[in-house]
């Protein structure tokens, strides 16, 4: 009788400790099912859906003070290169670069391609949006119509 006390003390202080544990370092919101949306069925709505989710992962990791996930700046940037947006581009580049050092030589890569594309071009962009249309849905190719449920973010 003596053992199934302690065996039920030490399986109580472990659920009560689990209970306790840290959610986690990063904020990934709806990443995964927005990045699937958009692989499985690429057109306008989802493509607008994953960069919004991608703003909302930027803009809750610091309102949470989380960690900004490995990739995230760097998936907006390059976005934002195939837009035009070659500042914007740069900027997510460099958050990438600082917050994760091993994405360095990529990101050098990135932003010396940015700037000669920018070069070669003429582009500036002088002020950004407040809010940024998907690249797509500006210029270009008419794209699919979705034909699938497409995700939304809250």
């Amino acid at each position: 009788m003596k053992n199934v006390r302690i065996l039920l003390g030490i399986t109580l202080l472990v659920l009560l400790l689990t209970g306790c544990q840290k959610q986690g370092i990063f904020y990934w919101g709806d990443y995964s099912k927005t990045y699937y949306d958009e692989m499985k069925n690429p057109c306008e709505a989802t493509g607008v859906a994953h960069l919004k989710t991608l703003e909302t992962i930027i803009e809750q990791s610091k309102a949470k003070s989380l960690a900004v996930p490995p990739g995230v700046h760097a998936e907006y940037g390059f976005i934002m290169l195939k837009a035009g947006k070659t500042e914007i581009a740069i900027v997510n580049f460099e958050l990438e670069k600082a917050l994760y050092p091993e994405s360095r030589l990529l990101m050098d890569r990135l932003i010396s391609s940015a700037t000669s594309h920018s070069d070669a071009n003429n582009l500036e962009v002088e002020d950004a949006p407040e809010v940024i249309q998907h690249p797509e849905a500006q210029e270009g190719p008419a794209r699919n119509t979705c034909s699938g449920p497409v995700a939304t973010t809250n």
